[in-house]
């Protein structure tokens, strides 16, 4: 069974930190204000940005670092995608290819061994946008 957690980039207008500070670990929203909140493993509650929660996706790269969705990964032909939620599985967006690529997908059962984990979504546009 695979760990359940999130990420979430702060709230800026609560907390501002350059750069942007993401936590870690369970995700909900308050019932009374709507607020998007992450609760840490020390019990710290931390108002988070909606629009950066990304669930985990059970998956390492092959440096062992957690990959999240949004987060944005190269292959070792280069390619690069952003992982997403499709329909009932993770799967990945290919965002750049090169010259001559076929464009196939990305295997997530392959992750640990041929993909490495080089940003996400947020900090990251220019490569998610294939620039």
């Amino acid at each position: 069974m695979r760990e359940i957690k999130f990420r979430g980039r702060l709230n800026p207008d609560r907390i501002s930190t350059n750069p942007p500070r993401w936590v870690y670990g369970y995700f909900f929203i308050r019932r009374v204000s709507g607020s998007p909140v992450i609760i840490d493993n020390e019990g710290t509650f931390w108002l988070i940005n909606p629009e950066t929660v990304g669930q985990y996706t059970g998956l390492k790269d092959k440096n062992g670092k957690e990959v999240y969705a949004d987060d944005l990964i190269r292959n070792d032909s280069g390619r690069i995608g952003k992982v997403v939620w499709f329909i009932w599985c993770w799967d990945v967006k290919v965002v750049k290819c090169l010259p001559g690529d076929n464009a196939i997908g990305f295997n997530p059962p392959a992750w640990s061994r041929h993909v490495e984990l080089i940003g996400n979504a947020h900090d990251n546009p220019e490569l998610s946008e294939g620039k």
